[in-house]
C-alpha cells in the first residue's frame, strides 16, 4: 500500500524524506527506478506502526517501489 505522509512521526517522514532522495537519484543516474528501497529493521518498525494508525498494512511501497526492511545477521 502506498505510504500516506499524514500519520508519520518525525523519525519515520525523516526516513521517508531520504528514501525519495534515493529515489530520485536513482532515476536521474539510471533511468528508471530502483528494484526496492531497504531500510533498518526500526525504522521500518516506526514506519508500519505509524502506517497502522491510518489502518494499513504491508507490503509498503514509495512511488511504486517497495519498501523492505534489511535481514541483519551479526
Amino acid at each position: 500500500m502506498e505510504i500516506c505522509r499524514t500519520f508519520l512521526s518525525k523519525k519515520s517522514a525523516k526516513t521517508i524524506h531520504r528514501a525519495q532522495q534515493y529515489i530520485h537519484y536513482y532515476q536521474l543516474a539510471k533511468k528508471r527506478r530502483p528494484p526496492c528501497i531497504t531500510v533498518h529493521p526500526d525504522e521500518y518498525q516506526a514506519l508500519k506502526n505509524d502506517m497502522a494508525q491510518c489502518h494499513h498494512q504491508p507490503p509498503f511501497t514509495l512511488q511504486g517501489v517497495p519498501v523492505k526492511a534489511v535481514n541483519t545477521v551479526h
